[in-house]
């Protein structure tokens, strides 16, 4: 799996010729990595500051679930794009073949729309998560928050073009692709919101004496 892997490994895999991993993947990872910083974040703060631990449970147990299956879908991601491209590979001599590599092409892309698309819809859980952490992190923490939070804009951003681009590609369910397109552009919007709420937060505390 490729979450398993070194850094070293995972980055030599994406520089390669190779498309997996690739963008998705990249996407996934570092929406997981901006996870794990706001939970360590959390984590740090609730050591040093015990008055604090009760409010930041919620968020230090909700950080945990999310960032468990944002890392899943880095695997999942690649998975999904291995499956279209390997659609693409299928013979197309006959008309029966042809006919199965087009149904196959596009149950592949459709997979492959909606694991990013989760990926991005869960990372925007994480930033609604980190209003709080934002808001109660100890000061020496608040670079890793900010961090962070730059870490899951990336991550949410990555995967939305990673949608707009495999929803281009499905034409046998348009009732899929305006659903898929309608969840993206909501997401689009409200994680600007949570960005930059978080991103004032953090900067405003930096910024205090």
């Amino acid at each position: 799996m490729l979450i398993d892997e070194s850094v070293r490994s995972f980055l030599d895999g994406l520089s390669t010729d190779e498309p997996v991993p690739g963008g998705g993947a990249a996407s996934a990872m570092a929406g997981a990595m901006g996870s794990a910083l706001f939970g360590m974040a959390v984590a740090v703060t609730r050591s040093k500051e015990a008055e604090k631990d009760e409010e930041l449970r919620s968020a230090a147990n909700r950080l945990q679930i999310l960032g468990a299956r944002i890392s899943l879908l880095v695997d999942l991601d690649a998975s999904a794009y291995a499956k279209v491209r390997e659609a693409y590979r299928l013979p197309r001599e006959t008309e029966d073949q042809r006919v199965e590599r087009a149904r196959r092409i596009q149950e592949a892309c459709i997979e492959a729309t909606l694991v990013p698309l989760e990926t991005a819809e869960r990372c925007l859980e994480v930033l609604e998560t980190a209003d709080d952490v934002a808001r109660l992190s100890r000061a020496s923490c608040l670079c890793d928050a900010g961090v962070g939070n730059f870490l899951t804009l990336a991550a949410i951003m990555g995967s939305l073009m990673n949608v707009t681009v495999n929803c281009q590609q499905i034409d046998s369910d348009p009732e899929f692709v305006a659903n898929a397109t309608a969840r993206a552009n909501a997401v689009a919007v409200r994680t600007q919101e949570q960005f930059e709420r978080v991103r004032e937060t953090v900067t405003g505390r930096l910024a205090e004496p």
